[in-house]
């Protein structure tokens, strides 16, 4: 595919600045993936963090990808961002980011996740992109809740869903904030239970502490406290206007009937308070399972995500859903030079 240069009147920038990146992306209504500190997690794990950025005329685009040097293979999470004339920025603003990919970095695919359809002037093909055969890491459909007023949260919830979160704060239970190691050894403990319980992998002690240590000043750990103990845990992030709820987990022998809608209900309340105006719930299938309206579902397990679309679509928010993911694909003599070299 042939690859363009900066046109007269655009500039192309790497961002180096924390502040600068953060304020840009915010103002563009960007995703935290999309975040200073989203990268720095990912840069711990092993990937290379290029924050690429065009100005001009038009409008504003800014694109954080990640790149995986052992593949190689380069990843744009929740973006890109943009402003004005979308359609005249993206095709700048991914010019530039082939002009990264093609120099010192040199991922064979880079995997976009865009929020929103890409403004392309015409086919996806003649834009440069295939359709992935996969997503990397975010989700094809979400429930997303408006933060409204505490009696409109509860008035757009399932009724079942609204008698829980009342029922849990009149027996008392708390919730409340927990921070340092202690903390995150209590919710590692509630995320075990969970998985051997619902039988989904996890990942290693160290992948949420990382996590919790780069996004620090985003993320919050929560959790509540019944008569008996510690019952359930979560991990928000709040990031402009948008909160999203990443990790969740809960005691299989003290959770009791509401204790996880309080936690969410709280968790809303706290992430309107940080001025965010929508909370993402952070993933459903892709298409609904059979109904069981008025019904406890059977808890998720493994593959099966009834109980969790239960759960969330219970709050009342709009179901989302996003565009496939697309890919783009560099010069092919690149792979055999990856995949022969010593």
């Amino acid at each position: 595919m042939k690859r363009r240069t900066a046109e007269r009147g655009w500039r192309r920038s790497s961002v180096t600045e924390r502040g600068e990146w953060d304020a840009a992306i915010k103002e563009l209504d960007g995703s935290v993936l999309q975040s200073w500190a989203w990268g720095e997690w990912y840069r711990h794990g092993g990937y290379e963090v290029e924050r690429i950025r065009v100005d001009g005329s038009r409008g504003t685009g800014l694109a954080q990808v990640l790149i995986w040097p052992h593949g190689p293979e380069a990843h744009l999470a929740w973006g890109p961002a943009l402003s004005g004339n979308r359609a005249a920025v993206a095709r700048e603003l991914f010019a530039a980011v082939d002009e990264v990919c093609e120099g010192r970095q040199r991922p064979l695919t880079l995997t976009v996740e865009p929020p929103a359809p890409l403004p392309l002037l015409g086919s996806e093909e003649a834009a440069g992109f295939v359709r992935s055969a996969g997503r990397w890491c975010c989700n094809g459909r979400t429930v997303v809740v408006p933060l409204l007023d505490d009696e409109a949260l509860l008035r757009r919830m399932r009724k079942k869903t609204r008698q829980q979160v009342r029922g849990a704060k009149r027996r008392g239970v708390a919730v409340y904030s927990g921070r340092g190691e202690a903390g995150l050894a209590t919710f590692y403990a509630l995320l075990k239970e969970t998985a051997q319980r619902n039988e989904f992998n996890l990942e290693e002690f160290s992948y949420y502490e990382a996590f919790m240590r780069h996004l620090t000043d985003e993320a919050l750990l929560l959790f509540t406290r019944t008569e008996a103990g510690v019952a359930a845990g979560l991990i928000v992030t709040c990031f402009g206007n948008e909160a999203i709820s990443h990790f969740g987990g809960s005691s299989t022998e003290l959770r009791v009937p509401g204790v996880t809608a309080y936690i969410y209900f709280e968790a809303m309340r706290l992430a309107r308070s940080r001025g965010c105006t929508r909370f993402d719930m952070w993933g459903i299938p892709d298409e609904d399972p059979p109904s069981v309206e008025g019904a406890h579902p059977p808890g998720s397990r493994g593959g099966n995500w009834q109980g969790i679309h239960h759960f969330k679509v219970g709050f009342g928010g709009d179901i989302v859903t996003y565009p496939p993911a697309l890919e783009r694909r560099y010069p092919t003599r690149r792979r055999w030079a990856f995949w022969w070299r010593d």
